[in-house]
């Protein structure tokens, strides 16, 4: 090669180092996962909806089923809930009853409670789709990083332990949110059903894994998103400080990190999600979860599993990896949010803030810092760092050996 040719060749490569240069240096933050596990939540995953099912007996008129379906089409628009009308054995009643995408089934209403005037029936689909607890939970939702359901039993001692354990994984993870890839303003709430209003709530309570019948002792789940479980119930003494936390520090995490990702795919309760809960969604996330491309690109992460399915982390050991890096500090109590069960709202629903220690505001999280990278990226990312390295390399070389040319 004479020196002419290095001279052009080096011409050429120049630009090209410079913008392998700007590629390699941006490469963390562009190839680090957008999203936090609980940014999932608020994306439809293609779930299979609930079905609220009519089944006719032999002695039904026939305007009953014509009745339905159009109080259905106006009342479940919003909601994830289908409705059919079907007929049943011919010794049996008719009956209105709610299936689950697992097949479990709840009956709502049968002959001769079954409604047959129009007002009853819409009664009786709205009360499928919502309720004053659903109406809360997603409220909060919306605002709070999650929500621990704390479905109440009938032994009031068991009722305190329990709410005393929430309390306390509560007030641990919230020590962790500022440390969190994107940190939420509002810690976990709790939204406490009392045993005597679990009737009134039993759509709420069977979508969330539990028997519509009030217990000895209570019960819990944990929630994100548009209403999606994290996890099995926990019933009696498998409420523990430890599991709660872990499922709560789930939460938080990259969505992109090595998490079993079966935790992002639990059920979501039957419920309506209309149009202005999801802008208010999108305006909080800072995208909107009804994107095609991001239901597209959020369901890939969750399709495909971590990385290495070896090494992939469990809930159990989710709350640990946040708690690494981070060290003790005093912390306010949750910021109180309007309560439903108060004096101005007799609803049986209780919603309670966090036990304070000092005051009842919560310090402002510090600024959301940039997306972490994951060890898959960083291996994307040393790989490119290397071939920079190469190339400018080789681009030196042929700088010097063109001086020395024209020398």
């Amino acid at each position: 090669m004479n020196a002419h040719t290095r001279t052009r060749a080096f011409r050429f490569a120049a630009p090209l180092l410079a913008l392998l240069g700007l590629l390699v240096a941006g490469t963390p933050a562009a190839l680090a996962c957008r999203y936090s596990v609980r940014d999932t939540g608020f994306v439809d995953l293609g779930s299979d909806p609930y079905r609220l099912i009519l089944r006719l007996g032999p002695n039904s008129p026939a305007q009953l089923r014509t009745d339905f379906e159009q109080g259905a089409a106006a009342v479940l628009l919003d909601a994830n809930i289908t409705f059919s009308a079907t007929p049943g054995a011919p010794d049996t009643v008719s009956r209105l009853l709610l299936q689950s995408p697992d097949q479990r089934e709840l009956t709502l209403a049968k002959e001769p409670a079954l409604p047959n005037s129009r007002a009853g029936i819409i009664e009786a689909l709205e009360r499928s789709a919502s309720s004053p607890a659903r109406t809360q939970l997603h409220d909060d939702l919306l605002r709070a990083y999650a929500v621990v359901v704390l479905v109440e039993g009938l032994d009031p001692a068991a009722n305190r332990r329990a709410r005393r354990t929430v309390d306390e994984a509560i007030t641990a993870i919230a020590r962790l949110l500022p440390e969190m890839p994107k940190p939420v303003d509002i810690p976990p709430r709790v939204l406490a059903l009392p045993a005597a209003s679990i009737a009134a709530e039993s759509v709420l309570v069977w979508g969330l894994g539990m028997s519509p019948q009030p217990t000895q002792d209570p019960r819990v789940a944990v929630v994100f998103g548009r209403g999606r479980r994290v996890g099995e119930p926990l019933e009696g003494g498998l409420i523990t400080r430890t599991i709660l936390q872990d499922r709560l520090a789930l939460i938080g995490q990259d969505c992109e990190c090595d998490l079993d990702r079966s935790s992002l795919q639990g059920p979501v309760i039957p419920a309506r999600w209309d149009a202005t809960r999801q802008r208010t969604a999108a305006a909080a996330l800072g995208f909107d979860p009804e994107n095609p491309l991001i239901r597209a690109e959020i369901s890939r992460i969750v399709i495909k599993g971590p990385a290495q399915p070896g090494a992939r982390r469990t809930p159990s050991g989710a709350f640990d990896a946040l708690a690494l890096g981070y060290s003790e500090e005093p912390i306010e109590a949750a910021a109180t949010l309007p309560a439903v069960g108060s004096e101005s709202d007799p609803s049986p629903t209780e919603v309670v803030t966090p036990v304070a220690k000092k005051s009842s505001s919560v310090p402002t999280p510090a600024p959301a810092e940039p997306a972490r990278v994951t060890g898959g990226v960083l291996a994307i990312w040393f790989a490119l760092s290397g071939l920079g390295l190469v190339v400018a390399l080789a681009g030196a070389w042929l700088l010097n050996r063109s001086r020395k040319d024209r020398s």
